[in-house]
């Protein structure tokens, strides 16, 4: 990864290098979550503050923890289940309970990266 410094319109930017692999782990999933959430710890040390700066990267986590939560089966509470995402919706051939777990286990997730 390489982190840009600022340029117009933002604080700065990461960007990836490409990965010579066809096939990503979950602890590579985990790793991207941290390089997300890292804009947003940055701020708080910086500014003592949050800003609207971040905004992208906590979308990017949040799709991604429900991703692998919901549709890569990389959750023991959840299972070894794959549930599909129409546009940015999840088809729902699920329970309202299982939903909330859902839920609940992104927010697990993404507090501990």
């Amino acid at each position: 990864m390489t982190i840009i410094p600022r340029s117009k319109g933002s604080l700065g930017f990461s960007q990836h290098l490409p990965n010579e692999f066809k096939l990503t782990t979950k602890e590579d999933y985990e790793d991207r979550l941290v390089t997300l959430l890292a804009g947003r710890a940055a701020e708080e040390v910086f500014f003592n503050n949050f800003t609207n700066g971040a905004s992208d990267d906590l979308r990017k986590v949040t799709e991604l923890c429900y991703y692998m939560i919901a549709s890569l089966g990389m959750n023991d509470k959840i299972g070894h289940l794959g549930y599909q995402l129409e546009g940015d919706q999840f088809k729902k051939p699920f329970s309202s309970k299982t939903n909330e777990l859902i839920d609940e286990e992104v927010k697990n997730l993404i507090s501990r990266s």
